[in-house]
């Protein structure tokens, strides 16, 4: 079965590791931890793009980092893979996201990594991270409008 669990993991749910083991014991293929980085004062863009949208729900600004989570997650188990559910790549510094991905692959239990990306749909939010003026141009103008 390639069934797995997905979950922000915050300081309210399941920790981590608890839930690394559990799902692991109970024949899930693998475990996907989304990010949500950037919290932005404004909703000059809803979240999701919906209007109208309820208030952005507290397990966007309580997420443990992904990264760091799921390494703890892989040393906890044998046969898990992990995955970022969502990664911000946009919202990220390139050699540090490549160096997170790196490490976690060190990990000598981890099955396998699996990151899927994003630019991220708040304008706010990528212009005011680390991307580079160009690319937060074009987001901030195209998928995140």
């Amino acid at each position: 079965m390639e069934i797995g669990v997905i979950i922000f993991p915050t300081d309210k749910a399941i920790q981590p590791i608890q839930l690394a083991k559990e799902v692991e014991s109970r024949g899930f293929e693998s475990l996907w931890f989304p990010e949500h980085s950037h919290i932005p004062c404004s909703r000059e863009t809803p979240w999701g793009g919906m209007k109208n949208a309820p208030p952005l729900p507290e397990e966007y600004w309580r997420s443990h980092d992904q990264f760091v989570a799921l390494a703890a997650c892989a040393a906890a188990t044998t046969k898990l893979r992990v995955g970022t559910g969502i990664t911000l790549v946009a919202q990220r510094d390139p050699i540090w996201l490549a160096k997170e991905i790196a490490s976690l692959d060190m990990i000598p239990t981890v099955a396998s990594i699996l990151v899927s990306a994003m630019a991220g749909t708040s304008k706010k939010c990528v212009t005011t991270s680390w991307t580079s003026p160009s690319v937060a141009t074009f987001c901030a103008s195209t998928s995140c409008s």
